[in-house]
């Protein structure tokens, strides 16, 4: 195993009206250094680890985690709100740590209702542009009540100085009655606007989306990379072959884990 998503907790500091959690219960262990340094014993091949939560980044062992893993040489990325990072005076420590953070953001307006905490999220997001641009990859949750924003909330953050964007599609859960899924025709307008700033994005990953959403084309390209170079730790120790396996026990979610892990298609 070269790669490892680990999560290290359920919990998190946000409440969003579109986060898939509201559905479940979160689960209120977390991963602590022992069970770093024991993932890291058995994958003695391990190059990179990508850690998630919940908010991954309020696990009371998140500096000591990141610093194990740098001690081992192992990269490490971050899937975080980025919220827990507004007020740290030392915010560099924890950059220098880090190879990149995927920060998951929606808009630019503050009083955007289906999210809380913009502003300190822009204000990391600012915050590790001015110190290193290359450690940052935005994430824009993507959905239907933002769609006629996209193209301002792209251009707002390349005019922060953000390089490199990346995408995750929000499907409607059960516990909102609000409606976030994207149809066809929608997702084609928004593929029309991220044509628009593709130099921002891992193109080959935007074209297997297109493929996926709109050939249904399932070749061998798409073929599922997890088994033999990929795993998923949940914050109880326990491991997959993919959150896939985790979320839906015993079935795959026709390939659509392409939509929300794009690790497999690295630059």
């Amino acid at each position: 195993m070269k790669k490892i998503l680990v999560e290290l907790n359920q919990t998190c500091n946000l409440n969003c009206e579109y986060c898939f959690y509201r559905d479940y219960s979160r689960n209120k262990e977390m991963l602590n250094l022992n069970d770093i340094k024991n993932i890291i014993s058995k994958n003695p091949n391990l190059e990179k680890v990508f850690l998630t939560g919940g908010e991954a980044t309020i696990n009371s062992h998140f500096k000591e985690i990141i610093e194990e893993f740098k001690k081992n040489d192992i990269k490490v990325v971050v899937f975080t709100n980025a919220i827990k990072f507004n007020n740290v005076e030392n915010l560099d420590s924890y950059i220098n740590l880090v190879e990149k953070f995927l920060v998951t953001y929606d808009h630019y307006k503050d009083y955007y209702k289906y999210r809380m905490n913009l502003d300190a999220t822009l204000n990391v997001i600012k915050k590790i542009v001015s110190y290193n641009c290359d450690k940052l990859v935005v994430k824009v949750c993507i959905n239907k009540q933002n769609i006629d924003d996209l193209d301002d909330i792209f251009h707002f953050l390349v005019n922060l100085g953000v390089k490199y964007f990346s995408i995750n599609f929000i499907h409607n859960i059960e516990s909102s009655n609000i409606d976030f899924e994207l149809s066809l025709s929608e997702l084609a307008k928004v593929f029309e606007i991220i044509d628009k700033y593709i130099g921002y994005f891992n193109s080959k990953y935007i074209g297997y989306l297109k493929r996926f959403f709109f050939n249904n084309d399932m070749s061998i390209e798409l073929s599922c990379l997890a088994g033999d170079k990929f795993k998923f730790i949940n914050c109880k120790g326990e491991e997959y072959i993919c959150p896939a396996n985790f979320k839906k026990k015993g079935g795959c979610l026709s390939k659509e884990c392409i939509c929300i892990w794009e690790m497999f298609y690295e630059k």
